[in-house]
C-alpha cells in the first residue's frame, strides 16, 4: 500500500521529479549536456525537444480550443501587460533595491533587471501550465506571441530600465533597424520551425488518433 501511494505521488508530480532528476544528472556529469557535448543541446534541447513538446499539445488539444483560445483578447492582454509590463517594473522598483540595500552586489541587480525583461521561455511556460493542469491552448498562443512581442518591447525596457553604468550601443539609425529586423526575422524562423509546424502536425494526426487520445 505504501509503495502504491509513493508511485501514485511520483506520477502526480512527475515534473518536479524530473526537474530534480535532470538537475542531479547535469552535476554528476555536466559534459553531457554540453553544447559541445554528446547530446548537442543546440538540437536535441533548442529544435527537437520544443518540437516534440508542440507536437504533443497540438495531438491532445482539439481545434476549438486552439481557436477559442486565440480569441480570448482580455486573457492575451492580461498575461502580456503582466508578462512585459508588471514584472519588469515590480523587480525594478521593488526587488532590485531591496536585494542592494540586503547586499547583493550591484550588477547582479542589474542583471535580475534585465532578465525580468524577457518573455518567458516558449516551452517552459507550455509545460508548467499543463503540469498545473491550466489552460494549455491560451498558454501556447501567448508563449509565441509573448516572443514576438518581446523583440519589441524588450530593448526598449532594457534601455528605459537597466543601468548600464554610463554604456552606450554604437548601433543607430539604420544599423539598429537592420539588427532588430535580422533579429525578428530568426524568432520568426525559429517559431515557425519549433511551434508552428509540430503543432499543425499535431492537430492533423490528431483526428487517427482521436478515440485513443479521449
Amino acid at each position: 500500500m505504501a509503495l502504491k501511494h509513493f508511485l501514485a505521488v511520483l506520477r502526480k508530480n512527475w515534473m518536479l521529479v524530473g526537474v530534480v532528476l535532470s538537475i542531479a544528472g547535469a552535476r554528476a556529469a555536466p559534459a553531457v549536456g554540453a553544447r559541445d557535448g554528446p547530446l548537442y543541446p543546440d538540437i536535441t534541447v533548442k529544435y527537437l525537444a520544443v518540437a516534440l513538446i508542440f507536437f504533443l499539445s497540438g495531438l491532445g488539444l482539439r481545434p476549438r480550443q486552439l481557436a477559442g483560445a486565440v480569441a480570448n483578447v482580455p486573457l492575451h492582454s492580461l498575461i502580456q501587460g503582466f508578462t512585459l509590463v508588471a514584472v519588469p517594473m515590480f523587480v525594478r522598483y521593488l526587488v532590485a533595491p531591496f536585494l542592494y540595500r540586503a547586499g547583493l552586489d550591484r550588477w547582479l541587480c542589474e542583471g535580475l533587471v534585465a532578465v525580468a525583461c524577457l518573455p518567458p521561455p516558449v516551452s517552459s511556460a507550455v509545460i508548467l501550465t499543463k503540469a498545473a493542469g491550466g489552460n494549455e491552448a491560451a498558454a501556447i498562443f501567448n508563449s509565441a506571441f509573448g516572443s514576438l512581442l518581446g523583440v519589441l518591447v524588450t530593448p526598449i525596457e532594457l534601455v528605459a530600465l537597466v543601468d548600464a553604468g554610463g554604456a552606450s550601443s554604437n548601433t543607430t539609425g539604420a544599423g539598429a533597424s537592420d539588427a532588430m529586423l535580422a533579429t525578428l526575422g530568426r524568432v520568426f524562423r525559429q517559431l515557425f520551425v519549433t511551434v508552428v509546424i509540430p503543432l499543425f502536425c499535431g492537430q492533423v494526426a490528431r483526428p487517427r488518433l482521436e478515440a485513443w487520445l479521449d
